[in-house]
């Protein structure tokens, strides 16, 4: 069963952070484009990014 997408809006102090930090947040969000003609409202799955390496 899929959970339903987590619709709670991201404040834009969210997205003023480094990419890094922000990306963990993005899985299972609706991202809302709206324009004239109605909204696109994809949901994020996933996120790619460079790999973490451990030391």
């Amino acid at each position: 069963m899929i959970a339903a997408p987590d619709r709670t809006p991201l404040t834009r102090d969210s997205f003023d952070r480094p990419v890094l930090d922000v990306t963990p947040d993005l899985p299972g969000r609706v991202l809302v484009r709206a324009n004239p003609g109605g909204s696109v409202e994809p949901r994020r799955t996933e996120t790619h990014g460079p790999a973490r390496r451990s030391a």
